[in-house]
């Protein structure tokens, strides 16, 4: 099936760049375009389907974020600041969280929930 031979290629390539290895359950992909658009994700892009997950109901702090997202804090700050930036994301003060802005999201909406 050319679903698992994709499977295997690509655990075999992040097992050869990063030294992890990794199975990927083809099946959550509901067509072959799903799967290319997953196979060509940078890391960026998939850091931010993390934060829209993670902080799109409520507000996480670095520190929560760094404990689920398993990443150096140096590349945390810079994917915030990159995210902030691109209007993806909005960072609270006193205490400093961060908040995932929908693309139709009215930021004076979120502002008033936090």
């Amino acid at each position: 099936m050319a679903g698992d031979d994709m499977s295997a290629n690509v655990a075999e390539l992040v097992e050869a760049e990063f030294g992890i290895v990794v199975a990927v359950n083809l099946k959550r992909f509901k067509s072959n375009r799903e799967w290319e658009a997953y196979n060509n994700m940078s890391f960026y892009e998939f850091f931010l389907h993390r934060m829209e997950a993670s902080t799109g109901k409520e507000p996480k702090t670095v520190e929560q974020l760094l404990g689920e997202l398993d990443i150096s804090k140096a590349q945390l700050t810079a994917w915030l600041k990159r995210a902030m930036e691109e209007g993806k994301l909005k960072k609270t003060k006193a205490p400093v969280r961060y908040a995932w802005l929908a693309p139709d999201t009215d930021v004076s909406q979120v502002w008033a929930t936090l």
